[in-house]
C-alpha cells in the first residue's frame, strides 16, 4: 500500500474516532424520550410510549404507571418492548376502553400483518388488558404475542374511537 492511501485511511479513521463517535451518541443513539402519553378515562393509569436510544432501527417501550389522587404511584412498569419498527415516531395514538381496563395502540408506521391495517391508514398494533396483563400484538417481527383483528375488539366499548 502506498503512502497516500495509508494517510487517507488514517485520516478517515481519526475523523470517525474524534467526530462521529461522540456526535453519534446524540445524533444516532440519542436518549430516551417520551413521544406519547395517555391517561385512562377514570384517571387511574398513565401509559407512556418511550423511544429508546438506537442507531438504525426504532425501538420503544410502553410503560404503565398507576395514578392515585392525581399522583403517580411507584415506578413505571414496562408492559411492552417493541421489535424493530418503522420511523418516524409520533404518528401513534392510544385509545382506551370506557371502563379504563384496556388500551389499544394504533399508528401509521408499524410493520404489521395485512389484517391489522385499517381503512383510514392506521394500523392495529397492540392491545393491552390492565387487569390480566394480556397482550396482543400485530407486529410482524414478533412471535411472543398472539395477533388480533377488529373483530376481537367489537365487544369493548371504546372512548373517542
Amino acid at each position: 500500500m502506498s503512502r497516500r492511501p495509508k494517510t487517507l485511511l488514517l485520516a478517515a479513521l481519526a475523523f470517525v474516532a474524534v467526530v462521529m463517535l461522540p456526535a453519534g451518541r446524540y445524533l444516532f443513539w440519542g436518549r430516551e424520550r417520551i413521544t406519547l402519553a395517555s391517561v385512562s378515562p377514570d384517571g387511574s393509569a398513565l401509559v407512556r410510549l418511550v423511544e429508546l436510544p438506537s442507531f438504525i432501527d426504532r425501538n420503544f417501550e410502553l410503560r404503565l404507571v398507576t395514578i392515585k389522587e392525581g399522583t403517580e404511584q411507584g415506578a413505571a412498569t414496562t408492559v411492552f418492548r417493541s421489535p424493530d419498527e418503522g420511523r418516524p415516531a409520533g404518528s401513534e395514538r392510544i385509545v382506551w376502553s370506557k371502563d379504563s381496563s384496556v388500551f389499544l395502540l394504533l399508528g401509521r408506521h408499524f410493520y404489521v400483518t395485512d389484517e391489522a391495517k385499517l381503512p383510514n391508514g392506521e394500523m392495529l398494533y397492540l392491545f393491552y388488558d390492565l387487569r390480566s396483563g394480556k397482550t396482543l400484538c400485530n407486529a410482524t417481527q414478533q412471535s411472543q404475542y398472539p395477533s388480533f383483528t377488529v373483530k376481537e375488539l367489537g365487544s369493548v366499548e371504546w372512548v373517542g374511537r
